[in-house]
């Protein structure tokens, strides 16, 4: 069938006349291309079938000079095999049609022709055309190969790459995913190229309107008919006409020789299309390619849409998240905040963590971080009700434990059957102390100043299961240079193994070099390659020195003094002097006035319960100044009412208190007495 080659073995007799004639009108008779050979497979005789669909007889050539270049090498050695061990076999290759010069497949059969003592003496060999099979065959591979390797994602990027695989290098040498926008723009969004080197000079086609102004209304008008268009020979005038000059360059480097383009639609709406190019390679797209690219459009199609639409929720869950987010961190002496939320990149995942932080009125201030359960936008709604629920009895309220039970009474009421995870502190900055609850969220982790990195547990059951009543903050005692890590589960769970996630939380954590400003950040880029699940994280770090956002003048505007209860003198100078305060930064008579007399209220009523060392505090580093009387006394609850016995003195001085500052409150102290908290009246503030 190819080159006459010797078979080896012993020789063969003559075939005689009789025998020839007779395999010869057998060839002729046959109306599938036929040939007769002899036994070292030098090409005797063919029929007419051979001559109409290759141009001649190719006698003694065989079909050596019109098999598909990729299939001639392969077809060559199994005919040479076949010859030399004398044996039947089958053939599948593509043979160019004489007509029109395109290749189809033929499967070839050759028969050897035995003599009397079993020695191959000719060969009788069939060629049949099987094109269609062939690529309805492969048309169908491909199908299934592409419904498997697009539903493996909804990431839209990652499903352009993947299609482009598919069709590249068995398809195309390179090709391209464009993407129809609004006002009939065309940009290619996606590009491979087979040969790696080639693939930085594709690139530079990413994310750019390729086609000329004029051309791009063609495109976006043949896109709508949903029509193939092949190109069969590409030539220099048609890429000129057609691309962009700021790429024409690009384009003719890439020398494109043969396209195939293929509307991508879905659900009656245009997406973009597919567009194929032989360059390099010496092939040529046809009609008959259309139905393989047609099928494999009609899949990505379906895929591209639900990516478009997973991205699109992604984007607006994502979005809404990122709204809900503090607008920035509280900038308080001592404090440096630093957070980081990052969305999955799976809208599957996108969920409903986040990160919070606010002033408190009194001065103190209030961290949340917490984790929804579900995904999506629904999520992310849920997640902004219980933040909401946990600031708003923060404020007015400052017991992590209360706001988890307000977030656990909202999470019921609105999702019963969904759950959450969220962790409450409260930071103290007088007395330097957080006070914290958990409801089953991850447990944040504290670099000490010596080194050494602890967990502070506060086990107790998510949102939605909690029981009322069981539990009360704890609290830890704050000092310079320490860090406070709130996270949630996403930055541990990237690898599927808490446990290895903790580890390498705790590591990262204490070999952190990190600036207070830039320490979530570090930890999340060190942490995480990718990002799978959401994450959030914020860190606190309790310094003086690294706060930059803090003006000196700003965090010297606090004033403290401590004295004896029995000290009358102290206690009415003290009075005076908080006046002269109030009134070198801008407070108006009637506010001193108003600041004096809480003052004063406030500390006869420590001199008369709480005898003994009393600490005092003004605290103007904030809005508005905060006048803290921290004693060793029994301790009390603050209640804002008039005496039951409306002649007493008992209990007129805090109602006193509580109508003449902005906002009071009384805690109980770790150690035992008590910390009461009043935001003065004090209006068009200036600083000095």
């Amino acid at each position: 069938m190819v080159e006459g080659q010797s078979g080896g073995g012993p020789p063969t007799r003559a075939v005689v006349s009789d025998d020839v004639d007779a395999l010869r009108r057998l060839v002729d008779a046959t109306s599938d291309i036929a040939w007769l050979s002899d036994a070292a497979g030098t090409v005797l005789h063919v029929n007419q079938p051979w001559r109409d669909y290759l141009g001649s007889d190719l006698a003694g050539e065989g079909i050596a000079g019109v098999v598909h270049p990729d299939d001639a090498a392969g077809l060559r050695a199994l005919w040479t095999a076949t010859v030399a061990q004398g044996r039947a076999e089958e053939f599948v290759f593509r043979l160019r049609h004489a007509a029109d010069g395109a290749y189809r497949w033929h499967r070839a059969r050759a028969t050897a022709v035995r003599d009397a003592g079993g020695r191959v003496a000719c060969w009788f060999g069939t060629i049949v055309d099987v094109d269609e099979q062939r690529r309805a065959v492969r048309a169908l591979q491909f199908a299934s190969k592409a419904s498997a390797v697009l539903s493996e994602s909804l990431d839209l990027a990652e499903t352009l790459e993947r299609l482009l695989d598919i069709v590249v290098p068995e398809l195309a040498d390179w090709a391209a995913i464009d993407l129809l926008e609004e006002h009939d723009r065309v940009r290619t969004v996606a590009v491979i190229h087979a040969d790696p080197e080639k693939q930085p000079l594709v690139d530079q086609l990413r994310n750019r309107y390729t086609h000329t102004p004029q051309f791009e209304r063609r495109v976006s008008e043949a896109l709508r008919t949903s029509e193939a268009r092949v190109i069969a020979h590409v030539t220099d005038d048609m890429v000129f006409t057609a691309a962009s000059p700021r790429v024409l360059p690009v384009i003719r480097a890439l020398q494109p020789r043969s396209t195939v383009s293929i509307p991508l639609r879905a659900r009656g709406r245009t997406l973009g299309s597919l567009v194929a190019y032989w360059a390099e390679s010496d092939r040529t797209y046809t009609e008959e390619d259309v139905p393989l690219f047609e099928e494999l459009g009609r899949r990505a199609s379906v895929a591209i849409e639900n990516a478009q639409l997973y991205e699109r929720e992604r984007l607006v869950a994502s979005t809404f998240q990122r709204a809900a987010l503090p607008a920035r961190l509280p900038v308080v002496p001592w404090l440096v905040f630093d957070a980081v939320y990052e969305p999955a990149r799976d809208e599957a995942l996108v969920g409903g963590d986040w990160y919070d932080g606010f002033l408190l009125p009194d001065g103190r201030v209030a961290v949340s971080i917490g984790d929804v359960s579900g995904n999506g936008l629904a999520a992310a709604v849920r997640m902004v009700s219980l933040r909401e629920a946990i600031r708003s009895i923060v404020q007015t309220y400052a017991d992590p434990v209360a706001a988890l039970d307000a977030a656990d009474k909202a999470q019921k009421a609105s999702s019963p059957d969904a759950l959450a995870t969220a962790f409450v502190g409260v930071i103290d900055p007088i007395e330097r102390t957080l006070s914290y609850a958990s409801a089953g969220h991850p447990p944040p982790l504290v670099r000490h100043p010596d080194g050494t990195v602890t967990e502070l547990s506060a086990a107790d059951l998510p949102l939605g299961t909690r029981v009322h009543g069981d539990t009360s903050a704890s609290v830890v005692e704050l000092v310079e240079g320490m860090m406070l890590v709130l996270y949630t589960d996403g930055l541990v769970e990237s690898t599927r193994d808490i446990l290895a996630g903790m580890e390498e939380l705790r590591r990262a954590t204490l070999e952190s070099t990190a600036t207070p400003s830039d320490a979530a950040h570090v930890l999340f880029d060190t942490m995480l390659e990718e990002v799978q699940d959401d994450v959030a994280i914020m860190t606190v770090t309790f310094s003086h020195e690294d706060n930059d956002a803090v003006t000196t003048e700003s965090a010297s505007r606090r004033w403290e003094w401590s004295f004896s209860t029995g000290d009358a003198g102290a206690v009415s100078a003290l009075r005076c002097t908080i006046g002269t305060l109030l009134a070198e930064h801008g407070a108006s008579l009637d506010e001193r006035s108003s600041g004096e007399l809480v003052a004063g209220e406030l500390l006869a009523n420590a001199v008369r319960y709480a005898p003994g060392t009393i600490d005092i505090v003004l605290d103007w580093s904030g809005p508005a100044p905060v006048f803290h009387v921290l004693d060793r006394g029994p301790g009390f609850t603050l209640t804002a009412r008039l005496p039951s016995d409306a002649l007493s003195e008992r209990g007129r001085g805090l109602f006193l208190v509580w109508s003449l500052a902005d906002d009071v409150n009384a805690s109980l102290r770790s150690g035992g007495g008590a910390h009461v908290r009043a935001v003065l009246s004090v209006g068009g503030l200036r600083q000095r």
